[in-house]
């Protein structure tokens, strides 16, 4: 069985920082973050912001508690990010830097998952992007036009996720990171070549548009060469243009990178990597969403009924 999940937007970049607890919940995950608000009329353009221009009043927590690689694992972070963190844990460590919230902005989506939410609130997709703002906060002229690099005077990364989970207990099950490079300060194509091989290893696959795969097995076993039907099968598994994915029980670790040439193709316009494990997402839909769902209902109506007084008729 497969299952695909249409097209979402999505965006974002971050590190550490501030006191012991800031930004944190007593139990040690990251704090959900407020609601948004207006902007103060004298209040300078920075921070934390939404995608239409509203303030979001974050704290950076001093660590991030992101899970160690095992023992003998293959690499499987995006500077440091890893799979099976907190939702909220991947947004913030997007949108802060060196301790403090970086120039950002934040956009929800939807996954579209072929499974029903039964009426839960699940925040299955969102963006983070990181630049330097511009003086004014530009004018949005189309709301169905989404570009998350618009925001910004230049930009330095933008973030893609994708999660699923219960409301509030959302984890991230797969990690796209853009990284553009302004004319005047583009790295060649063979550097980034090199900078992923360096980090990854050698790509066990490369499709006919030059994109590299690294391709595991749900055991963690690399795909072996002389299994081609299944290297090119889960290299479909993650896109690095359409933010889609295809996912089922045959393909495990997946990480997908593109080096996009700039009009100089000895020169790297934007760099795309992008980080998935279908296994983890289709188990977790298959085998655990309808539990957890139902168990959670179950205890609403239990407190709602305790709370509830009996009708007239």
């Amino acid at each position: 069985m497969r299952n695909t999940v249409a097209s979402v937007l999505v965006v974002t970049l971050a590190l550490l920082g501030g006191c012991a607890n800031e930004g944190r919940q007593e139990e040690g995950d990251v704090a959900p973050s407020p609601e948004p608000r207006s902007l103060k009329s004298d209040e300078a353009l920075a921070g934390a912001m939404t995608y239409w221009g509203q303030k979001i009043d974050i704290a950076c927590p001093s660590r991030f508690d992101i899970p160690a690689r095992p023992p003998n694992g293959p690499v499987d972070d995006i500077r440091g990010l890893r799979l099976g963190v907190s939702a909220d844990t991947a947004i913030r460590f997007a949108q802060c830097r060196d301790g403090r919230p970086a120039d950002s902005v934040y956009l929800e989506d939807n996954a579209n998952f072929n499974r029903s939410a039964g009426g839960l609130k699940i925040r299955t997709a969102a963006s983070v992007a990181t630049g330097k703002f511009p003086e004014r906060w530009p004018r949005r002229r189309n709301a169905l036009d989404i570009d998350m690099e618009s925001a910004f005077a230049s930009t330095d990364a933008v973030w893609h996720f994708i999660m699923d989970g219960m409301p509030g207990k959302e984890k991230v099950y797969a990690v796209w990171l853009e990284q553009p490079f302004a004319e005047g300060a583009q790295p060649s194509v063979d550097s980034q070549m090199s900078a992923l091989k360096n980090k990854y290893g050698e790509p066990n696959y490369r499709d006919d548009r030059g994109r590299s795969f690294w391709l595991y097995k749900p055991d963690g076993t690399k795909v072996p060469d002389f299994e081609r039907d299944l290297l090119r099968h889960c290299s479909f598994a993650i896109n690095t243009d359409g933010r889609s994915l295809q996912y089922d029980t045959e393909c495990g670790l997946t990480i997908a990178a593109e080096v996009r040439p700039s009009r100089n193709n000895l020169l790297t316009d934007r760099v795309i990597v992008a980080l998935f494990n279908p296994s983890e997402l289709f188990k977790y839909q298959q085998n655990e969403f309808d539990v957890e769902r139902a168990q959670l209902m179950a205890a609403e109506a239990a407190t709602s009924s305790q709370n509830a007084t009996n009708g007239e008729y």
